[in-house]
């Protein structure tokens, strides 16, 4: 019979912020404070070498996701409506990829 070795406990964060980030720095927050107009974004940058098409639009999904997520707990609270694009670059010195997605407010 084998024994099964308990691997520890990771330490719970609340959803959609870092650990040690107070809850008036979420996203969802700063979205609803957020004036006609105005915006917040998020970016994940990937270097170039070893990173296949697939691993740009899957980091585009998640920071997509992320954004919707923020934008419909903000709409929640404000009733304010968001509209979020998404895109990615390449680096002007050619070594990164950059994802970015931007949630502005349309209402």
């Amino acid at each position: 019979m084998q024994t099964k070795i308990a691997k520890p406990a990771k330490p719970k964060r609340p959803a959609g912020r870092p650990i040690d980030t107070p809850a008036e720095d979420s996203l969802p927050t700063r979205l609803a404070g957020l004036p006609l107009g105005g915006s917040e974004s998020r970016s994940v940058r990937l270097p170039l070498i070893g990173t296949t098409a697939g691993d740009v639009t899957e980091a585009g999904r998640k920071l997509a996701s992320t954004a919707r997520s923020a934008a419909t707990r903000a709409m929640h609270r404000t009733e304010n409506r968001y509209t979020i694009d998404t895109g990615h670059f390449l680096t002007h010195d050619h070594q990164h990829y950059v994802v970015s997605a931007v949630i502005t407010r349309i209402e």
